[in-house]
């Protein structure tokens, strides 16, 4: 009968089909990083819960990460370009885990250093750093290098071995993707993200929920000679070859007895304070969970400062402009004005306190010896909301007297005066968002309303206090703003002023 295989020549089938999967799996030992099995198992991860150091599979699941190293040549990636005599291996036997925000693993392996000389090989010794490969989600490879800024530098080998300065890092954490070369520039304090990092890392986590986000990206990097590694040609300093690492490629200014030689350096492409979401913490104190975060009450430390307690209602306040006579003597004129966070240094976003500066408006009518002044600034209800790049209500609050670092003055008509009253009161209407609609837009807005002859485009700086920048385009903003002033000033614009003031006294209304 058709279809039906009979004892014999079942028989040669499984037979055949025994030779064939022998043949088969002895094929596949030939690979000497992954095997079948390896494949399979790589395969199975897609399902299987995030990883721990209490995962039942944790033995298979390492091992297919040490075998998707060396499949990928990412070796390689550590093969010094000046000195050849550097070796760097993996301490396989001895990874970190740890796990952050229930849904980001990462395994560290240190990597220790060692130097061949006179056919001998020599320990060395890392001072002031730690060298690590980072593997997250089991599938993203990186350079984890941590490393302490001159400033924080004992200048003792011995004080900054790698173990001591890694109990409680306190220093930078440059993360460089193996594969894409991306790098990622971040700042620790006591073995976390600082918080004057988070200040930014959160809001900015919060934008990537934000559909269309990805309009808001932008690339601001720099190619430049960094990351030179230095080490001593013997054995010296303490009794081993020491390995010393500069960031900006300054030879070591320690041990001067001692033969210092470059090992490596890189001219590359920089894209610091990158947002790198989900960031490690300590991988030798890791603990197993991260810090959770809720974007309606971030908490204190995540607040931008905020000074105003009470609103204004602006209604009212622009009608004080009715008791001025409108007649051929009027006069009319708006102040636009730039409060930057941090005076010393005009050029920050943001400080390690929570200063982003503000923008305000002073608006000015006169007949004689009749005169109303209003000086007025937009603010979210809610300031923690805010932080998180929620749309939150907005408040009109009054800024007589607050400081400002630059300011344009325009002297205006009748028609233009009074447009600019009735935007002023249909924009504070509009949702406050940290990056969509904030005091700088609210500013802009009602000034350029007036009409295009006096129109304000800015661009942004977004330079943070502690190095680096936010390449994201974070709405119009105070500094932006100010800069924007200033090159008007240095064309001669009329109007300009980059000097420090105060805003006018706003008249009060009966």
């Amino acid at each position: 009968m058709k279809g039906l295989i009979t004892r014999p020549r079942l028989a040669i089938v499984l037979l055949l089909g025994f030779l064939f999967t022998t043949i088969l799996l002895n094929s596949c030992k030939k690979d000497n990083y992954l095997n079948t099995s390896d494949e399979k198992t790589l395969l199975k991860l897609k399902s299987k819960t995030l990883l721990s150091k209490n995962s039942v599979d944790l033995s298979s699941r390492l091992t297919v990460i040490k075998s998707e190293f060396y499949k990928r040549k990412l070796e390689t990636a550590f093969a010094p370009k000046d000195e050849k005599s550097i070796i760097w291996t993996p301490e396989w036997s001895d990874p970190k885990i740890q796990t952050i925000n229930d849904s980001i693993s990462y395994v560290f392996y240190r990597l220790m250093p060692t130097v061949k000389r006179d056919g001998k090989i020599i320990k060395a010794q890392e001072a002031g750093a730690a060298t690590f490969i980072m593997v997250k989600n089991e599938k993203e490879f990186y350079k984890a290098f941590f490393y302490l800024p001159s400033n924080l530098r004992s200048k003792s080998p011995s004080d900054d071995s790698p173990e001591s300065i890694m109990k409680n890092f306190t220093g930078k954490l440059m993360l460089s993707n193996l594969e894409s070369k991306q790098s990622f520039l971040l700042d620790y304090k006591d073995g976390n993200i600082s918080e004057s990092q988070k200040k930014m890392q959160f809001p900015i986590k919060k934008l990537q929920s934000v559909p269309g986000s990805i309009a808001y990206y932008e690339t601001h990097c720099t190619y430049k000679w960094v990351n030179c590694t230095y080490m001593t040609y013997n054995v010296s300093c303490g009794g081993t070859v020491v390995i010393e690492y500069s960031r900006d490629c300054q030879y070591p200014q320690y041990c001067q007895q001692a033969i210092w030689i470059q090992t490596d350096s890189d001219y590359q492409q920089i894209c610091e304070q990158v947002w790198f979401p989900d960031p490690p913490t300590n991988p030798e104190n890791p603990g197993e969970s991260g810090e959770s975060f809720d974007p309606e009450n971030p908490g204190d430390k995540y607040e931008f400062e905020n000074t105003r307690t009470d609103s204004i209602k602006l209604k009212d306040v622009l009608e004080c402009f009715d008791n001025v006579p409108t007649d051929a003597n009027t006069t009319y004129s708006v102040r636009i004005c730039a409060d930057v966070p941090d005076n010393a240094n005009t050029t920050y976003f943001i400080t390690n306190q929570g200063k982003i500066g503000h923008a305000f408006l002073e608006l000015t009518k006169t007949n004689g010896s009749i005169s109303v002044t209003q000086t007025i600034g937009f603010y979210p209800e809610s300031q923690k909301k805010a932080t998180s790049l929620l749309n939150v209500e907005s408040r009109i609050h009054d800024n007589s007297g607050d400081e400002y670092n630059a300011s344009v003055i325009k002297m205006l008509n009748t028609s233009q005066f009074e447009n600019m009253l009735d935007s002023a009161e249909v924009y504070s209407k509009n949702a406050y968002n940290l990056i969509g609609y904030n005091c700088t837009t609210y500013a802009l807005d009602v000034y350029n309303s007036a009409g295009p002859t006096i129109t304000i485009a800015t661009s942004n700086t977004h330079i943070i206090q502690n190095g680096g920048s936010i390449p994201f385009n974070l709405g119009f903003t105070p500094n932006g703003l100010y800069h924007h002033i200033k090159s008007l000033y240095n064309i001669g614009g009329p109007g300009a002023s980059p000097f420090t003031g105060a805003g006018a006294i706003s008249t009060p209304c009966n």
